[in-house]
């Protein structure tokens, strides 16, 4: 069985990746080549919070259930609220959360997955990001030396709430993907994940990814 790998702890590569604070906007199918899927974290469970399934409503993938991990390290609890939103984890100092989503594979598609996150940004002129894919073999085992890697530093919004969408474009070789995303700040408060992703030819998916139409809003649809 293959699997993809994808590290997110901050951004881009040789594979087309684009980032942006915007909602998710493409078009998921509900098939075996579409998610999508919501964790709203409103339950008070205690850790560890590993293999969450997403809320009921909505969720869609034609093929299984995706399920959130989240992890930290020395503190990981349930907050029923705070800075104004109910129903939040909090993770002191770097936060991971890993989505394992599954897929078929098929070497005709490209595969567009977007991840938002909702998390409260304090005021650690460090806070951020980062993510890095690594490469994995025919039995789906990983290499150490990664694909990409990028991380990305927050400066604005110091105690705000921030909506992070992230946005990868894949070849669809492997029957599901592994996203990992760290986040850091002097403590991260996250209320809400979200994970979309669609297939589409391959010319169609690299065009618009040159083209950054897929964060400007344009939806794709499925065209197999």
């Amino acid at each position: 069985m293959k699997r993809k790998t994808i590290l997110l702890a901050a951004l881009a590569s040789a594979v087309i990746c684009i980032q942006a604070t915007a909602d998710i906007t493409i078009d998921w199918q509900n098939n075996d080549y579409g998610t999508y899927a919501q964790w709203s974290l409103s339950s008070n469970t205690d850790p560890p919070y590993t293999g969450i399934n997403p809320d009921s409503s909505p969720f869609r993938n034609g093929n299984g259930t995706p399920s959130a991990s989240l992890y930290a390290d020395p503190t990981l609890f349930y907050q029923d609220q705070a800075y104004g939103e109910t129903g939040i984890v909090y993770g002191s100092p770097v936060m991971r959360i890993d989505l394992d989503v599954p897929n078929v594979a098929n070497e005709d598609l490209w595969k567009i997955v977007q991840v938002e996150l909702r998390y409260h940004v304090q005021t650690d002129p460090d806070s951020g990001y980062q993510r890095s894919e690594l490469r994995p073999d025919d039995s789906g085992q990983v290499f150490n030396d990664p694909v990409w890697t990028e991380r990305q530093i927050r400066t604005t919004d110091y105690g705000a709430w921030y909506d992070l969408t992230l946005e990868y474009q894949l070849p669809q070789l492997w029957d599901g993907e592994l996203i990992s995303i760290w986040v850091n700040d002097s403590g991260v408060y996250l209320d809400n994940i979200q994970v979309a992703s669609v297939c589409v030819p391959v010319p169609a998916a690299v065009l618009l990814g040159m083209l950054g139409l897929g964060v400007a809003g344009l939806k794709l649809r499925k065209l197999v």
